[in-house]
């Protein structure tokens, strides 16, 4: 079943068309919530580095608009083209023995998540609740750099490039 994904194109958050499909992402994304009942905000302003409850995400993308990048919905159940997923709902996990060369560790002394998953706390904590950065550098370690590579994440990746 195709997605129909024109209303995320359309610039008038008014317009019927835009309301009606925010409100099915919404409702879509109910089969996607994390332990304490959010999904990823895809409205332009939260850019997937945050999490919301699905109602909150609706009301997000109708004020802010849907953010243009995010074509392929991997945080919402889709699977990037020709990448087979596990049958789970967790987007781009690791296995917990894989090191990712690092990375995860640097990220975490650099920012302590208290055993929370790393989005989910970020999001949460004062310090760095209004720096989507920091929730995409952990996104960003958990991506994988191309489906099916077990290497290197997105992140991992861009540090072995600066470093050479």
């Amino acid at each position: 079943m195709t997605l129909d994904k024109s209303w995320t194109k359309i610039t008038n958050k008014v317009d019927p068309k835009f309301v009606k499909g925010a409100l099915a992402f919404a409702n879509r994304g109910e089969t996607y919530v994390d332990t304490e009942g959010r999904i990823h905000c895809p409205c332009k302003k939260c850019v997937n580095a945050r999490r919301h409850i699905p109602r909150d995400v609706a009301t997000h993308i109708i004020h802010n608009g849907f953010d243009s990048t995010y074509d392929v919905w991997i945080h919402h159940g889709e699977h990037l083209p020709g990448y087979e997923r596990d049958g789970t709902n967790n987007e781009c996990e690791q296995n917990e023995n894989e090191s990712n060369d690092g990375v995860d560790e640097l990220l975490h002394d650099a920012f302590p998540t208290n055993g929370e998953s790393e989005a989910q706390n970020h999001s949460d904590s004062a310090n760095f609740h209004n720096n989507p950065n920091v929730d995409k550098l952990f996104v960003d370690m958990e991506k994988p750099l191309y489906p099916g590579c077990d290497e290197f994440s997105v992140l991992g990746f861009l540090l072995e490039l600066m470093n050479d």
